[in-house]
Formats: C-alpha cells, structure tokens, sequence
C-alpha cells in the first residue's frame, strides 16, 4: 500500500471521527503547547534581564567591591558592603595592569537615610548619594541629561527621577533634568544640587543613588594610624570585552597581596569579608544557567503531560481498532499484508501527532503571550522572545510521541484477519 493511500484513508478516517481525533490531539497539544510557553517564557525573561545590564554594565567592564561570594565562577552567590576601603594609590596601580584603561571610584556617604534626598519639602525614599568622578557616564548610560560638569550639578538614578515625576504629577522621562534637590552628605551637611543627567534604569541597585562630586567625599581608612581617602566600590573598564577576565584576574591577584585596600581590609577581620567583582559576562552567564536549569524543570513537566497524551492516544487507537475490526478485515481480504495495515494506522497518527504539534505551537505562544500580559514578572513590561529553533523540535518531537504511542494498537490491527472480521460481525 502506498504512503499517499494510507494517507488518504488516514484523513477520512480524522474527518468521519472528529471527536475521537480531537481527542487523541489533545494529549500532544498540551503538551507541545506547555512546552513551548515556559521555554519562551523562559526566553523573554532571559531577554529582558540580560538587555537591563547590558543597558547599565559596558561589555568590557567590570565592578570591585567589598563583600563575600560563594560558589565559583559564574556559579553561587555574593553580597557586597559599603566598607571604604580602596585608596588612590590603589586606584593608580589598577589602572596602570595590563588591558584596564580607566577605573571610576565610588564613595557612599555614610548615615545615607530614607530622609537623605529631598525634592522641595518631599523626601525621596530609598535614596542616599554616593560620590564619584565626571566620567560616570563612561561606565554607565545616562538616558537622559548628561554628566555633571561642575561641583553643583548632579546624575540621578531612574527611581529618584520617577519620584519627581510623581511628586510633580509629571510623567516625561526627561522632567527631572534642571530640577533642584536637597542631599544630606552627611550630619547636617545638607547640599543643593541641580540634576544634569539621569541614568537608565539599572538591575544593580544603583536606581535610587544620587552621584555628586567626589571633592565632597572625605572617608577614610587607616592603615597603621595613618588616614587615607578611601572609597567604597571601582568600577574598571578594559580595552576589549575579551580583556575582562584577565583584567579581574590581575585586580584580584594585586588587591589580595601587596594594596592598601587589603591592609585597611583588616579593620574589618570580624566580618569575614573579601574582594568580589562582577561583570556583563559573569551575569549574563549566571543567567543563562538559569534559565537553563528553569527550562529543563520546565521540560520535564511538559514530558510528564507528553507521557500522559501517549498513554491517551494509544487508548483512543485501540477504541478505534476494535471499531475498525469490519473495515481492516476486508483490507486483508483483498489483499492487503499485515505490513500495509500497520503503516495505515500509523500514518493516521502520525497525521494526528502533526496537527496536534502544529495547534501545540500555537496554543504555547499564545500562552506565552497572555502570561506576559498578566504581568508574570512582577508588572515589568518584558517582550515575547520566541526561540524558534524549538518550534520543528516540539513538531518533530509531538510526532514521534504520536507514533511511538500508536505501535501497539497498529501492530494488533495488523493481526486480524478476515476470518476474524467476519465473526465480528
């Protein structure tokens, strides 16, 4: 019997018993659509993280901090503390290595409160000011504004400028540029600065810091009863992406053995800290791994939902052959071998296992997308991303499921015999 025969009865047999077809789509279409949901949900997410540091972090850049980490490479954890602790000479000496062209110091003022910030008699919640040089926007993207040119001006995070908007009743990005607002530095030093750039909305925390001047910043460290300026974070640019991993390597290896940081670090020995950096590369990998350990969860529950179709198509076949009993006894009557029989039934799943991938497709993106719009990711607006090489794989993979679940009641059709048709009857 020829593939387009079997082809042909397999399609009239799906239209005279729509509701038994339907059926046996089902299990595949759930499947397939799950599947296909989570992983683009999976994806999107992926995209949007990975899209907010790479609005923020340089791809050749890097950040040194205080803190601890757990773990190994892009793997584990870490948390960082605003401990002063890198000095000039420090800096100097990182920026003289191999590959880094630039490093920008980060000082937090201490005693930052909820009250540090002030927008006329209004505080700004969550904010506090942190120090630093006016090529911040080297290292970080200012969305809108610029940089600060003189010791009066300021750059704001998105959350300190989103808080003016609100306080304004304003809804325009770019509103808080020109605006005045009130910063403790620390005590009662209380100092008005006029927001020259807001930078973009960042996953690093960084969205409700205000950055002034460095000439404000006096913390120090001491280092055998002798003060230095010490400040709290670095960030550190390289003259390639490619230079990054070298470039930690280096800062690591001088910060650990012969730098001030390390001997002021000893004022801390109780804390048990240490020295962490971070990169776009680092967190993007992080990510990934992720996402990829999310997706294979994910995948296994749409297997289990494969598995439990399997066992429904294999079910509704067998209902379908003891059905068929009359029809497949006169096919061996005249003529037909048990082989032609077997290839009949499983073309007709095989043709049901692609229509239910095919709608299995469709349902997953749809899924994917109504998710989204209920904002499954804590109301950020994040895009569809749909990782199309999935798509012939869910299709490929609906159709063996379909055909695997098919073998046995197409091998017992195969077995009749018109002898047995006729007593049937």
């Amino acid at each position: 019997m020829r593939i387009a025969h079997s082809a042909a009865i397999g399609i009239s047999s799906i239209r005279r018993h729509k509701l038994r077809s339907v059926l046996t789509a089902l299990g595949i279409i759930m499947g397939i659509g799950s599947i296909l949901a989570m992983v683009s949900l999976g994806s999107s997410f992926e995209s949007y993280i990975v899209g907010s540091y790479s609005n923020t972090l340089m791809p050749n850049e890097f950040v040194v901090s205080i803190g601890q980490k757990s773990g190994s490479g892009t793997s584990g954890s870490y948390y960082s503390v605003e401990v002063p602790v890198f000095t000039t000479k420090d800096i100097h000496h990182i920026q003289n290595e191999s590959g880094i062209t630039s490093v920008l110091p980060f000082g937090a003022f201490p005693g930052n409160n909820p009250n540090s910030v002030k927008f006329g008699n209004v505080s700004i919640f969550g904010s506090g000011a942190t120090a630093t040089e006016p090529s911040l926007n080297k290292f970080f993207r200012i969305a809108n504004g610029s940089t600060f040119t003189s010791s009066s001006q300021c750059v704001v995070g998105s959350s300190v400028a989103s808080a003016i908007d609100s306080i304004s009743n304003k809804t325009s990005p770019a509103y808080a540029i020109g605006k005045v607002i009130s910063v403790n530095l620390s005590g009662s030093k209380i100092v008005d600065f006029t927001i020259s750039g807001v930078l973009a909305a960042s996953p690093l925390g960084i969205n409700g810091d205000v950055f002034v001047d460095q000439s404000y910043y006096n913390q120090t460290g001491s280092i055998n009863g002798t003060n230095y300026v010490a400040y709290t974070d670095l960030a550190v640019l390289t003259g390639t992406a490619d230079q990054v991993s070298s470039g930690i390597s280096e800062t690591l290896a001088y910060l650990n053995s012969s730098s001030q940081a390390k001997e002021i670090l000893k004022d801390y020995a109780n804390l048990n800290l240490g020295f962490v950096t971070f990169s776009q590369t680092e967190i993007i990998q992080f990510i990934d791994q992720e996402v990829q350990s999310f997706a294979g969860f994910i995948i296994a529950l749409g297997s289990v939902a494969l598995l439990v179709g399997m066992v429904g198509i294999a079910n509704i076949m067998l209902v379908s052959v003891s059905e068929r009993v009359r029809e497949v006894g006169m096919l061996r009557a005249v003529g037909a071998r048990k082989l032609d029989i077997m290839e009949m039934f499983l073309v007709e799943v095989l043709i049901l296992g692609l229509i239910g991938s095919l709608i299995g497709v469709l349902v997953g993106i749809a899924l994917g997308f109504v998710f989204l719009k209920l904002g499954l990711f804590g109301g950020a607006s994040v895009p569809l991303v749909i990782d199309w090489a999935w798509v012939p794989l869910a299709i490929l993979l609906g159709m063996a499921i379909s055909v695997i679940a098919g073998l046995y009641p197409a091998y017992k059709a195969s077995r009749i015999s018109p002898t047995e048709a006729i007593r049937s009857e």
